[in-house]
């Protein structure tokens, strides 16, 4: 999960493209649909990685029901992204997506770029915020043995969900408690200093 977080801005502008070779999970639909989302006001404010304090998530209110992202990572690399959160089943998950950015992107970026979307498990949301992401080796074997576990293709190293936001529901719950699913995840705290 650690290192999908601090990808995340430019694996979605450049891995779908294909010039890297990173094992990602993608996928082309939202984990949520409207019915699904809920705000937690909990999330608002700026996150520092207990890996690394150069790593930054700072979560600002967009909208009714909608996150906008800021992600700074250990290079001093900025980007937005959008999220919307979302219950199942009492389980709190994350849906991010490039949304709208204020990138510079020539008129020919728009044919290469696909807008596609990752979702993250929020285990912990007090002092800490941990997310936990789907192990990309646990779910790689399992459409090896079980191709038709959840629609997707294999693009590269990459696998690339198609399956509908309710059978990505389906899914997700189906294994939220199946070993090897989620990884350990990335551990965030609360940056207090940034409060006062």
């Amino acid at each position: 999960m650690k290192n999908v977080v601090k990808l995340a801005p430019i694996a979605f502008l450049l891995g779908s493209v294909g010039c890297f070779n990173w094992e990602l999970i993608y996928s082309l639909y939202p984990l949520y649909t409207d019915q699904d989302v809920v705000f937690e006001p909990a999330l608002l404010g700026e996150w520092v990685s207990e890996d690394d304090s150069t790593e930054m998530m700072t979560f600002e209110k967009q909208g009714e029901n909608k996150y906008k992202l800021r992600y700074i990572d250990q290079d001093s690399v900025e980007g937005e992204l959008a999220v919307q959160l979302l219950r199942l089943n009492g389980a709190l998950f994350m849906d991010i997506s490039l949304g709208e950015s204020d990138l510079k992107l020539s008129s020919l970026h728009i044919f290469v770029l696909l807008p596609v979307h990752n979702f993250f498990l929020i285990s912990q949301l007090d002092s800490t915020l941990q997310l936990s992401s789907l192990e990309f080796g646990w779910l790689k074997e399992l459409l090896e043995k079980e191709p038709d576990a959840i629609r997707h293709e294999k693009v590269d190293s990459s696998i690339v969900l198609t399956a509908a936001p309710r059978e990505l529901q389906k899914f997700l719950l189906k294994h939220l408690k199946t070993e090897g699913a989620f990884d350990e995840g990335g551990k965030f705290r609360r940056n207090k200093r940034a409060q006062e």
